[in-house]
């Protein structure tokens, strides 16, 4: 296991796992999502900010007795926050060279997002192993099929904010706007345009690579995750399930599965 210590590593055999309270850390490409788990797998707080934070860190160490953390991220990690971090109690950095409960069949594991790896570990173990395709809605797109603990692979396309915001940036003259829900989705302004374009294109987007894999996999499940989720599974045309912590508890059940 891929355990990232800066001091000696302690001998963890002789903790009592009953003991053990765990900090996830899912640092994204705009945020740093945080969660304490119990020993029994439930959250016990949850906090988000732009940036992680030592001082964050700590305070949540000291309320909850943490014992041990891992880290999933997407940015480059400060080594002086890791460093600190460790300081406190072992942390486990998730890479490509982590032991993981499940196969995977992903040809370039190295260039695989940890976030979507544990968001399929997390998904695996909820639904046993039935064929499932988690949606992560963030600032891009992700999707991910899991069946029978062997990870299929995915495809990756940019969110419906990022889409607004690359409208905005490449031309002269679109103006910067909200996500934006619209009830209409004929656009009678060029800001509702923007709008239901980048929405209803995402929409329509999800809905088709839904169709297309369950054609060829036969019927899933679909777990929506991300910061935009509820948004999309309000007006989705197929059964969903939404779980805005997918990652996170996946990244609990990685920690857990090391430590086992």
């Amino acid at each position: 296991m891929a355990w990232l210590w800066f001091l000696q590593e302690p001998d963890i055999s002789s903790i009592n796992l009953k003991l053990q309270v765990n900090l996830c850390m899912d640092i994204g490409n705009t945020k740093a999502k945080m969660a304490v788990f119990n020993a029994q797998g439930s959250i016990e707080e949850y906090s988000v900010s732009a940036n992680p934070g030592i001082r964050r860190v700590k305070k949540l160490w000291k309320k909850h007795k943490i014992t041990r953390g891992i880290i999933s991220s997407t940015r480059h990690l400060d080594d002086e926050f890791l460093q600190k971090v460790n300081a406190l109690f072992p942390c486990l950095i998730l890479s490509e060279k982590t032991e993981v409960p499940i196969e995977s069949e992903y040809e370039t594991p190295s260039t695989l997002g940890k976030d979507r790896l544990a968001a399929v570990v997390a998904a695996d173990f909820y639904c046993n192993g039935k064929p499932v395709l988690v949606v992560d809605i963030g600032t891009c797109i992700t999707y991910d099929i899991i069946s029978e603990g062997v990870y299929r692979g995915g495809n990756i396309s940019p969110g419906a904010y990022l889409k607004i915001k690359a409208m905005h940036r490449y031309t002269d003259k679109l103006p910067m706007v909200e996500l934006v829900a619209n009830d209409d989705i004929m656009g009678k302004s060029t800001v509702k345009a923007l709008q239901n374009g980048a929405f209803y294109g995402t929409k329509g987007e999800i809905e088709s690579f839904i169709r297309v894999f369950n054609k060829r996999l036969g019927k899933l499940k679909v777990i929506l995750t991300g910061g935009d989720a509820s948004l999309f599974a309000e007006v989705l045309d197929h059964k969903v399930i939404v779980r805005p912590h997918l990652v996170l508890e996946g990244l609990n059940e990685i920690i857990n599965y090391n430590a086992a």
